[in-house]
């Protein structure tokens, strides 16, 4: 119930990670992004 306020957070969070990581490697992989993309999803969810 709060997960969907809080998942909005997470997705703006997660947009300028990425936006930021496809700074750093432009040759990022889609798959890899996908990784990244859940293992950060993963910490900030834990850490909640």
């Amino acid at each position: 119930k709060t997960l969907r306020m809080h998942h909005t957070t997470v997705n703006k969070y997660l947009e300028i990670l990425i936006d930021s990581q496809l700074v750093n490697l432009r040759t990022l992989d889609k798959k890899n992004l996908y990784c990244l993309y859940n293992e950060k999803l993963n910490e900030l969810t834990t850490h909640h």
